[in-house]
């Protein structure tokens, strides 16, 4: 048998799920949602680490950098898919000419 949602809700109180907000959806900083669309969706950048980048690089020089970090074909990234930027080389990146 199938039922409509609130039919579902009513028989299974508090089991709804609800939407995850994720960093680069809603109010996040707009260069990280470029960023993530740049590598088709599949590195994400939290907030945080837009802001340290944003402090040191303009957006046009992070969005270059972060080109020439795809083209070289393998983006660190931590366990929940965010880029880690541990060992990334910024400066290089975002200053090459």
């Amino acid at each position: 048998m199938v039922f409509d949602h609130s039919t579902w809700a009513e028989r299974n109180p508090g089991k709804c799920t609800t939407k995850i907000e994720m960093p680069w959806e809603g109010d996040g900083p707009e260069l990280g949602k470029q960023l993530h669309g740049i590598s088709s969706g599949r590195i994400k950048f939290r907030p945080e680490q837009i802001r340290h980048l944003q402090g040191r690089f303009t957006d046009e020089e992070i969005i270059r950098g972060f080109r020439r970090l795809l083209a070289q074909g393998r983006v660190p990234l931590d366990r929940h898919g965010f880029i880690d930027m541990t060992n990334v080389g910024w400066t290089a990146l975002c200053q090459a000419a």
